[in-house]
Protein backbone atom coordinates (compact mmCIF):
# COMPACT_ATOMS: atom_id res chain seq x y z
CA UNK A 1 0.00 0.00 0.00
CA UNK A 2 0.96 3.79 -0.44
CA UNK A 3 0.64 6.18 1.77
CA UNK A 4 0.13 9.66 1.43
CA UNK A 5 1.99 11.98 3.38
CA UNK A 6 1.05 15.60 3.99
CA UNK A 7 2.49 18.79 6.12
CA UNK A 8 0.15 20.63 8.67
CA UNK A 9 1.42 23.85 10.62
CA UNK A 10 -0.45 24.51 13.89
CA UNK A 11 0.20 27.82 15.86
CA UNK A 12 1.03 27.10 19.57
CA UNK A 13 1.44 30.34 20.73
CA UNK A 14 5.25 31.04 20.30
CA UNK A 15 5.60 29.21 16.74
CA UNK A 16 4.67 26.70 14.62
CA UNK A 17 4.24 22.77 15.21
CA UNK A 18 4.62 20.69 11.58
CA UNK A 19 2.59 17.57 11.68
CA UNK A 20 2.35 15.14 9.79
CA UNK A 21 -0.66 12.94 8.21
CA UNK A 22 -0.63 9.35 6.31
CA UNK A 23 -2.95 8.42 4.29
CA UNK A 24 -3.41 4.70 3.29
CA UNK A 25 -4.40 3.70 0.23
CA UNK A 26 -6.91 1.92 1.05
CA UNK A 27 -8.67 4.77 2.84
CA UNK A 28 -9.25 6.66 -0.24
CA UNK A 29 -13.11 5.81 -0.68
CA UNK A 30 -14.83 5.19 -3.84
CA UNK A 31 -11.88 3.94 -5.79
CA UNK A 32 -12.67 0.44 -8.12
CA UNK A 33 -9.86 -1.32 -9.39
CA UNK A 34 -9.11 -4.53 -11.10
CA UNK A 35 -5.60 -5.52 -11.36
CA UNK A 36 -5.35 -7.60 -14.82
CA UNK A 37 -3.15 -7.47 -17.53
CA UNK A 38 -6.29 -6.18 -19.64
CA UNK A 39 -7.44 -4.02 -16.44
CA UNK A 40 -8.32 -0.60 -14.78
CA UNK A 41 -8.81 1.61 -12.05
CA UNK A 42 -11.87 4.12 -11.57
CA UNK A 43 -10.47 6.94 -9.44
CA UNK A 44 -12.94 8.66 -7.10
CA UNK A 45 -12.98 12.34 -8.80
CA UNK A 46 -14.44 9.91 -11.69
CA UNK A 47 -11.26 9.10 -14.08
CA UNK A 48 -10.71 5.89 -15.39
CA UNK A 49 -7.15 4.87 -16.18
CA UNK A 50 -7.33 1.32 -18.49
CA UNK A 51 -5.01 -0.55 -19.98
CA UNK A 52 -4.37 -4.02 -22.06
CA UNK A 53 -2.94 -6.26 -24.40
CA UNK A 54 -4.51 -6.85 -28.10
CA UNK A 55 -3.00 -9.16 -30.59
CA UNK A 56 -3.64 -8.15 -34.32
CA UNK A 57 -2.89 -9.13 -37.69
CA UNK A 58 -0.75 -6.83 -41.22
CA UNK A 59 -3.09 -8.79 -43.61
CA UNK A 60 -2.49 -7.12 -46.18
CA UNK A 61 0.56 -6.37 -46.20
CA UNK A 62 0.23 -2.39 -44.86
CA UNK A 63 -1.99 -1.81 -42.89
CA UNK A 64 -3.32 -3.35 -39.41
CA UNK A 65 -6.84 -2.44 -37.80
CA UNK A 66 -8.03 -4.06 -34.11
CA UNK A 67 -10.10 -3.09 -31.38
CA UNK A 68 -9.88 -2.77 -27.56
CA UNK A 69 -12.88 -3.37 -25.71
CA UNK A 70 -12.96 -1.54 -22.24
CA UNK A 71 -12.62 -3.51 -18.97
CA UNK A 72 -15.35 -1.09 -18.07
CA UNK A 73 -17.38 1.39 -19.98
CA UNK A 74 -16.80 4.79 -19.71
CA UNK A 75 -19.94 7.64 -18.75
CA UNK A 76 -18.68 10.49 -20.84
CA UNK A 77 -15.96 11.03 -22.45
CA UNK A 78 -12.03 9.90 -23.87
CA UNK A 79 -9.24 11.11 -23.26
CA UNK A 80 -6.60 9.63 -24.29
CA UNK A 81 -6.14 6.63 -25.98
CA UNK A 82 -2.88 4.72 -27.35
CA UNK A 83 -1.33 1.64 -28.29
CA UNK A 84 2.03 0.64 -28.65
CA UNK A 85 3.89 -2.66 -30.78
CA UNK A 86 5.69 -4.19 -28.55
CA UNK A 87 6.38 -7.91 -30.06
CA UNK A 88 6.15 -9.96 -33.37
CA UNK A 89 4.29 -13.13 -32.84
CA UNK A 90 4.91 -14.69 -35.75
CA UNK A 91 8.39 -13.91 -36.02
CA UNK A 92 9.14 -14.43 -31.96
CA UNK A 93 11.00 -11.27 -31.46
CA UNK A 94 10.84 -7.38 -31.48
CA UNK A 95 11.72 -6.81 -34.76
CA UNK A 96 10.00 -4.99 -37.42
CA UNK A 97 7.99 -3.04 -34.70
CA UNK A 98 9.94 -0.02 -35.73
CA UNK A 99 8.70 0.21 -39.37
CA UNK A 100 4.67 1.21 -38.13
CA UNK A 101 4.78 4.86 -39.82
CA UNK A 102 1.45 5.88 -38.93
CA UNK A 103 -1.65 4.78 -36.21
CA UNK A 104 -4.54 7.16 -34.99
CA UNK A 105 -7.68 5.74 -32.68
CA UNK A 106 -10.95 5.87 -32.92
CA UNK A 107 -12.75 7.03 -29.83
CA UNK A 108 -16.04 7.80 -30.49
CA UNK A 109 -17.56 5.22 -28.70
CA UNK A 110 -17.54 4.32 -24.53
CA UNK A 111 -17.18 1.12 -24.61
CA UNK A 112 -14.20 0.36 -27.32
CA UNK A 113 -11.34 2.18 -29.32
CA UNK A 114 -10.56 0.90 -32.35
CA UNK A 115 -7.06 1.69 -33.35
CA UNK A 116 -5.49 2.14 -36.76
CA UNK A 117 -1.76 1.18 -37.91
CA UNK A 118 -0.01 1.68 -41.46
CA UNK A 119 3.36 0.76 -42.53
CA UNK A 120 5.42 1.01 -45.51
CA UNK A 121 6.76 -1.91 -45.37
CA UNK A 122 5.43 -5.27 -46.27
CA UNK A 123 7.83 -7.95 -44.91
CA UNK A 124 5.43 -7.57 -42.03
CA UNK A 125 2.51 -9.34 -44.58
CA UNK A 126 0.60 -12.14 -42.59
CA UNK A 127 2.78 -11.22 -39.52
CA UNK A 128 0.95 -11.19 -35.57
CA UNK A 129 2.07 -8.40 -33.57
CA UNK A 130 1.15 -8.07 -29.72
CA UNK A 131 0.22 -4.28 -29.18
CA UNK A 132 -0.01 -2.46 -25.39
CA UNK A 133 -3.00 -0.23 -24.68
CA UNK A 134 -3.61 2.72 -22.48
CA UNK A 135 -6.80 5.01 -22.65
CA UNK A 136 -7.78 7.93 -20.26
CA UNK A 137 -11.04 8.82 -19.59
CA UNK A 138 -14.31 9.79 -17.17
Amino acid sequence: MADIKSQYKIFNGVDYDTYHFETSEDMLVGQQQTLKSNGYRKLPGGLVIMWGEVEADFTNGVTCNFVFNFPIPLLNKVVYADAKCCYNITRNDSTYISYFTSSYADVGNLNSAKFYYRTENNTVANNRFRFKVFILGY
